[in-house]
């Protein structure tokens, strides 16, 4: 492939604007490092933290869902690191109950938690330090596909004010991380394109391996990439066709024993992703779809104010104009690139939805190179129409957009960073809680799954009591007694079937809370039992 010159336009920027963008890095920084021990953990961080602890579901289950009275300070033993578990205990954990996460994050979440504990600072630090690799890979990522400095700055910018990038840099996941390697395997494969050695490829197929380990999903950035290089090629069997087949093979065969265990436990994988599968109503479904594009610069929670709704206009019409900008000034090496990150991405859970039925489109973290591509776009169009070198009295409108732009997003990052909760997660849970506590001596009966409960179960005081009832052990529901000495009985999310077996013990089940997400089908209530 020829290398190809850089565009020619007088790339130029007021100094104040240069500030801001900095002054905006370095807030996204900061925020990133405020506030990690504040909000609760959800569903996904609890399960991480059993997997960082060794101990499998099962074991859980079968101590703690037993029918009798525990307390909610027992969770504790399973939410951290146990030095009796090795680190095969994690990998087996994830292998047998998990085989759609690859081992790396929680494999790197153990060794950390062994130097620096398994507080909620330490282990969301973790996170934080991942996700901080971003910022220099999206920079890099800029100077390979532009050519200039300063769509990387105006894309550093866009990430760090991002809410929905800030979110899954301080969460108990993988995503923060895995975001990074692609960006940088992103920047490595433009790079070996246009100056081809060795050591860029070999770099770029180790990033891969890295990335695959960290999650499944590398899978559809792989195939951006090799539809870019077989186009850009043109289906040629070029050197650097031929590089990039063997990169991939190579890839693909250190990746292949995870992969053999992913189908060999594919029933596995289905049960814990049914959720995927579960139809919404066509409105919350489109309703998700447009939210979760205007979250990429701004994120109120609907249930707060549903005026919230209409961010996602100014917010298509920003990425859509972008995206039109791109295809119309650059050449096809660089559109090509951003439209194919962007599609294959996007199409197969899109298809998937429309004609299987679910709502996997609407798993935000599944797309975070979707937003990184987005920023991209972005950023190439604000680079270029705050130059007042091509239009002076426009350009002086674009920098006003932008600092509207950049003010809004990190308003919205504050926001978050300093609420209790991230909007629309756990926040039911806190709130429970709190209910539970202003009782001297409350019992919580449960009958949902262990991922339900474990978040609960950790904003709880470690001495509240709590019955815990198998599912699949309808005998337990059936010869369920409530102890003496409580003075408020509670069911957390109970079941029809636990409600009714209440009522046939003549208790009065009163609902005392409900929470239902207006944006998806979430729904969650905590009763009280009354005679």
């Amino acid at each position: 492939m020829m290398v190809p010159r850089p565009l020619k336009r007088p790339w130029s920027s007021p100094k104040w604007l240069l500030y801001l963008l900095v002054g905006m890095v370095l807030m996204g920084i900061f925020l990133r490092l405020s506030n990690l021990e504040q909000k609760p953990y959800w569903l996904d961080e609890t399960y991480t933290l059993l997997r960082v602890s060794g101990y499998p579901a099962k074991d859980v289950v079968q101590d703690l869902y037993t029918g009798q009275m525990i307390h909610a300070g027992d969770f504790g033993k399973y939410q951290s690191l146990a030095a009796s578990k090795p680190a095969i205990a994690t990998i087996t954990g994830l292998a047998q109950e998990e085989p759609q996460h690859p081992p790396l994050y929680f494999l790197l979440a153990r060794l950390w938690s062994q130097g620096f504990g398994s507080s909620k600072l330490a282990m969301r630090g973790l996170s934080v330090i991942g996700s901080l690799l971003a910022f220099p890979a999206i920079y890099w990522l800029c100077l390979e596909l532009f050519a200039t400095p300063l769509a990387g700055w105006f894309a550093i910018a866009l990430l760090a004010t991002s809410p929905i990038m800030l979110r899954y840099a301080q969460e108990v996941r993988q995503y923060g991380l895995w975001f990074a390697l692609l960006l940088v395997a992103c920047a490595l494969l433009l790079r070996s394109l246009r100056k081809p050695t060795a050591i860029t490829w070999k770099l770029y197929t180790l990033t891969v391996i890295i990335a695959l380990y960290c999650h499944l999903l590398t899978l559809l950035v792989m195939a951006a990439h090799g539809l870019y290089v077989l186009i850009m090629e043109r289906f040629r069997p070029t050197r650097s066709l031929q590089t990039y087949a063997v990169s991939i093979t190579v890839s693909l065969v250190i990746f292949s024993p995870w992969l053999w265990l992913v189908w060999r436990n594919q029933a596995v994988v289905l049960h814990t992703t049914q959720w995927s599968r579960q139809s919404s109503p066509l409105p919350l479904f489109l309703l998700g779809l447009g939210t979760h594009l205007s979250n990429a610069f701004w994120a109120w929670h609907l249930r707060y104010s549903p005026i919230v709704i209409y961010a996602v206009i100014p917010a298509i019409a920003l990425i859509g104009y972008a995206l039109y900008f791109l295809c119309r000034h650059t050449p096809p090496r660089i559109w090509l690139f951003v439209l194919l990150l962007l599609g294959t991405t996007t199409l197969p859970f899109l298809l998937a939805d429309v004609f299987l039925g679910g709502r996997r489109s609407l798993s935000e973290r599944y797309f975070l190179v979707v937003y990184g591509a987005l920023y991209l776009a972005v950023a190439y169009l604000l680079a270029c129409r705050t130059n007042p070198k091509v239009h002076p009295k426009r350009s002086k409108l674009w920098q006003l957009g932008t600092v509207l732009l950049l003010s809004s997003s990190l308003a919205s990052c504050i926001t978050a960073t300093f609420s209790p909760t991230w909007w629309g997660w756990s926040e039911f849970d806190v709130e429970i809680a709190a209910i539970v506590h202003q009782v001297p001596q409350p019992l919580v009966i449960s009958d949902m799954p262990l991922g339900s409960v474990m978040p609960i179960a950790s904003q709880l005081h470690p001495n509240v009591a709590m019955i815990l009832l198998d599912e699949l052990k309808p005998e337990q529901r059936d010869r369920l007694k409530i102890p003496a000495g409580f003075s408020h009985i509670f069911l957390y999310q109970p079941t029809r079937e636990l409600l009714k077996t209440m009522q046939a013990q003549d208790y009065q089940p009163k609902e005392v809370y409900s929470f239902q997400d207006p944006g998806t089908t979430l729904q969650v209530s905590l009763y009280q039992l009354g005679s």
